[in-house]
């Protein structure tokens, strides 16, 4: 994922052999679930046809042999809100342990979390728009699917 391009986008220092800080690994790593399970969903109309097992919604379909899409997403959902919540419960904890008065470019990323997570925020938040504003996921119905939030799925295909 681009997250180690946060710090040099921010101005941040940064040393790529430094060890973030346990809270920062963990929002990163939750980060890129999201990214990763919202393209799983967005893409599986257009990736089943390969019969995709590397696929969330398709993985789930076949572990609970299921035909119906539906089912995984929803799974999906639980675990996509679950995600936000301990993302949301991490960022509270750097806000706690950091009791910082704002950016200054040319600082450590260490010495400068709040701006680190607001890279990921924002990683997260570009990556949901690129989403709807290309044809990859949704091709000309993309701003149909984004208005309406309602995606029409196909059945899942087993081998």
């Amino acid at each position: 994922m681009a997250f180690a391009l946060i710090p040099y986008a921010y101005g941040l220092d940064f040393d790529p052999e430094l060890e973030m800080e346990i809270e920062l690994r963990e929002m990163t790593g939750l980060a890129g679930d999201l990214i990763s399970w919202s393209t799983d969903v967005y893409a599986y109309n257009t990736s089943r046809p390969t019969s995709n097992f590397h696929n969330l919604v398709s993985v789930l379909s076949f572990s609970t042999n299921s035909p119906h899409p539906q089912e995984s997403i929803d799974q999906i959902e639980a675990l996509f809100a679950q995600t936000m919540n301990e993302f949301s419960e991490v960022k509270e904890r750097v806000r706690e342990l950091h009791d910082l008065d704002g950016f200054q470019g040319g600082m450590d990323v260490l010495d400068s979390p709040e701006v680190y997570v607001k890279g990921l925020e924002d990683c997260i938040a570009g990556f949901l728009h690129w989403s709807f504003e290309t044809r990859r996921h949704f091709g000309a119905e993309r701003r149909k699917v984004k208005k309406r939030r309602v995606l029409r799925l196909l059945l899942a295909m087993f081998a």
